[in-house]
């Protein structure tokens, strides 16, 4: 499980803060492990940026620096690309 300190003043409506779902950000591109159903991307003003659909591992393409909101499966979180 990854909880995230930190976030909850940023106002974006997110209010779930835990994945449960290993994740790590390296060179600019989120990876998220075991994923079941579904992975989104948003940036902080909603817009999806990038989805995946199926069961197994996932790495984004190569994000700007930023934060976004991830979407996986059931859950989100805010994570900051830098």
């Amino acid at each position: 499980n990854i909880t995230v300190e930190g976030w909850k003043k940023m106002a974006s409506g997110v209010e779930s803060i835990k994945l449960d779902n290993a994740m790590t950000i390296v060179d600019q591109k989120i990876t998220v492990s075991s994923v079941q159903s579904a992975v989104n991307i948003y940036n902080i003003n909603g817009q999806l940026l990038q989805s995946f659909k199926g069961k197994g591992d996932f790495t984004s393409r190569v994000l700007p620096l930023g934060v976004y909101i991830l979407q996986v499966d059931n859950s989100r979180v805010k994570v900051m690309v830098y």
